[in-house]
């Protein structure tokens, strides 16, 4: 995540920010002075040259020497290590304290077992000691989230709260508006563990505005969006929202049909709490009205699925959980629905494919008047 590679070793952006320090510097530098500077640990400084001191050995340029006092002797041939690098990879970001303790906030938060110190030290790239000086403005910051943190011995850390608290946390700090100046799509790769299902979020939140008419402006829809990514995720870790005591309200149902298509494509399994929590967050989010919009796309998407869904009951084969087969059929039918129905010539090729998969020709001729009800074409296209 802080990560940047120089030769066959791997390095962080505070320990190449550290090269970057010790090349122009003219006096010798102390280890504590760069503890002071990046507001880490003198160990952790000690690990540091130790993976400039790799680079250097592996490159055949003398290594850095630590003198008395802990400074740090160079030779002149240490500027050679800039041609290792180039201008794109040349970092002078470290992370602050204050970024230290959201990171490590966020880490301890979305965590559905203990974790150690060691552990958070790890992602961080500091040392456990670091980790063990902030702790107690970790605990301060998670508690500002109605949450508080049980340590136990040989177990580590763990974050005890409501579930819908633990959510509200996770996307305040998903916010760009978040305390991390310096590296704002940290805690978005943090929490985004399944990559793939940012953008299957988008489109069945953007297909679901359609189908309701409710379309959310720019700010909420991204708001929702990233608390639908954080949902999933706690999903597949076996976190649910709690028991809610609200009832159904106006969102209700566009909370469900986008729960059930995030469900079904992202294979998680939702509850209707999971529905009821959601429609809240529908019902304060604001809206722009929007009276025109493509209904028959959408309506392609509906028969679509309606057609998958009945392939796969006849091949006994699930095709629904699919969302690239999905789209890219639903796409080629759009396409094919908005001209005249094409007169194919006889194909070779095509005609073997078919022989080679006669159950999925049988499947697909006997269910398409699905889709032939949609475009009124005779059974002869």
């Amino acid at each position: 995540m802080f990560l940047v590679y120089l030769g066959g070793a791997r390095m962080n952006k505070r320990t190449v920010s550290i090269i970057h320090q010790i090349m122009k510097s003219k006096e010798s530098i102390t280890i504590t002075t760069l503890a002071q500077k990046y507001d880490v640990s003198e160990r952790t400084i000690r690990n540091d040259i130790n993976a400039i001191n790799e680079i250097l050995s592996e490159h055949k340029i003398p290594k850095l020497e630590l003198k008395n006092g802990g400074q740090i002797a160079k030779t002149d041939e240490f500027l050679n290590i800039i041609s290792l690098v180039s201008t794109d990879d040349f970092y002078t970001y470290k992370l602050s304290k204050q970024e230290r303790i959201i990171i490590a906030s966020a880490l301890l938060v979305q965590s559905s077992n203990y974790i150690t110190l060691s552990e958070i030290a790890d992602k961080l790239l500091v040392s456990r000691a670091t980790v063990i000086n902030d702790l107690d403005h970790i605990k301060q910051y998670i508690k500002k989230g109605n949450l508080n943190v049980l340590s136990r011995p040989n177990k580590g850390l763990y974050v005890v709260g409501k579930e819908s608290d633990k959510r509200t946390f996770l996307i305040r700090l998903a916010s760009p508006k978040t305390e991390l100046e310096n590296s704002n799509n940290v805690l978005e790769n943090l929490m985004n563990k399944h990559a793939e299902n940012k953008m299957i979020i988008e489109k069945i939140l953007n297909e679901q505005e359609h189908i309701h008419e409710s379309f959310l402006i720019d700010e909420s829809f991204k708001k929702i969006k990233r608390y639908l990514l954080i949902m999933v995720n706690r999903n597949y870790d076996g976190e649910y929202m709690e028991v809610q005591n609200n009832i159904e309200n106006s969102k209700y149902d566009m909370a469900q049909d986008i729960l059930k298509y995030i469900s079904q494509y992202c294979h998680i399994t939702t509850t209707k709490d999971e529905i009821l929590y959601l429609s809240e967050l529908l019902k304060m989010a604001r809206y722009i009205k929007q009276k025109s919009f493509k209904k028959d796309a959408f309506k392609i998407q509906m028969i679509t699925r309606k057609f998958i869904e009945k392939i796969s009951e006849e091949l006994e084969m699930d095709l629904n959980k699919d969302y690239n087969f999905f789209e890219n059929l639903s796409n080629h039918l759009e396409s094919v629905f908005t001209t005249e129905a094409p007169n194919y010539s006889d194909n070779l090729s095509v005609r073997n494919v078919i022989k080679q998969n006669q159950n999925v020709f049988i499947a697909v001729k006997k269910h398409l008047n699905i889709i032939r009800k949609y475009v009124n074409r005779d059974q002869r296209n």
